[in-house]
């Protein structure tokens, strides 16, 4: 053990020494890393916690990531490629990991405090309670990933695609989500106070119980994303906390079960909505109030429709 540390901080000094030997040295840690603590085939499909190893990483696999992630600044051809590692428990705080390649990696209980992955490719990883507070991941791929049960507070997944993506129960107030790809994503009781999710597109998404009190959905696409039971309003507070630029058209198009506290004119207003996309014969199916209006207005449509085609013609 000794002998490898001394080996990986000798090839941290030889680059920080020579730009020419950068890439090669970034290339041979991460090849060391893949090798140390592969995922097999057998570990990804499920990734159930199990005994297989302890939660902490091997004091050389970490020593050798800790060197990547503090890396000098330098342009780079090739991404750092960790992809399919177990490296559940590492320590990342304040890296420097952008485009770096996690698709598939088992990150649970990674700490990424702060740390810069801009870009990077997470497709299919497992952070499942995973610290990514005011961690950076503008522009990232995490399609399928699981972030369940994640701290991250002022987290930034502004523009990250996060189709099928699950994120339930994680604390994420303050979080940006600004223009994030998020078809289908999971947000369960997922706290989201203050979260910036302006522009998101959230189609057919599940906030089922989430906390969504000063949260910004401006122009936020959340058409059939399910809303049952989450909730608008903070009334902890001294005052109320009321999610912003929600408008009736935006509640028109979800699901809408049992909602949570809300504005009550604003709910009003959404289910008189729906009586307007009946009558327009929009979308009929795409509203679930719960409350069987949709079914009696829908049936009073069929009855008007079926009337008017055994009116007899007018005579002319």
């Amino acid at each position: 053990m000794t002998e490898r540390l001394g080996g990986i901080y000798a090839l941290e000094h030889v680059m920080l020494e020579s730009e020419s030997e950068h890439e090669t040295i970034v290339a041979v840690l991460s090849a060391f890393i893949r090798e140390g603590v592969p995922l097999s085939s057998a570990e990804i499909e499920p990734r159930a916690e199990s005994g297989r190893r302890s939660e902490v990483l091997a004091t050389d696999v970490q020593a050798a990531l800790t060197v990547l992630c503090r890396r000098p600044d330098r342009l780079e051809a090739y991404p750092i490629d960790l992809c399919f590692t177990d490296l559940r428990g590492a320590r990342m705080a304040h890296a420097r990991l952008d485009g770096a390649l996690f698709e598939g990696s088992f990150l649970r209980g990674c700490d990424f405090f702060e740390a810069k992955l801009r870009g990077c490719e997470m497709k299919d990883a497992d952070l499942q309670g995973a610290i990514l507070e005011r961690a950076d991941f503008n522009k990232a791929y995490m399609g399928r990933a699981n972030l369940a049960d994640v701290n991250a507070p002022g987290v930034n997944f502004d523009h990250a695609t996060l189709n099928f993506a699950v994120l339930s129960g994680g604390s994420l107030w303050d979080a940006k989500f600004r223009s994030a790809r998020m078809w289908k994503c999971d947000l369960e009781d997922a706290n989201l106070m203050r979260a910036d999710l302006s522009s998101a597109l959230m189609s057919s998404a599940s906030l089922k119980s989430a906390l969504l009190a000063g949260a910004n959905l401006t122009q936020a696409e959340i058409g059939e994303v399910d809303l049952t039971g989450a909730s608008f309003v903070d009334w902890a507070g001294d005052s109320e906390l009321h999610a912003l630029g929600l408008t009736v058209d935006q509640l028109a198009e979800a699901k809408l079960d049992e909602i949570g506290e809300i504005s009550a004119d604003l709910l009003r207003k959404a289910r008189e909505r729906r009586v307007v996309v009946l009558k327009d014969r929009e979308v009929q199916a795409r509203l679930t109030f719960g409350d069987a209006l949709y079914e009696e207005l829908a049936g009073k449509l069929q009855g008007l429709r079926e009337g008017q085609e055994r009116k007899p013609p007018s005579a002319e």
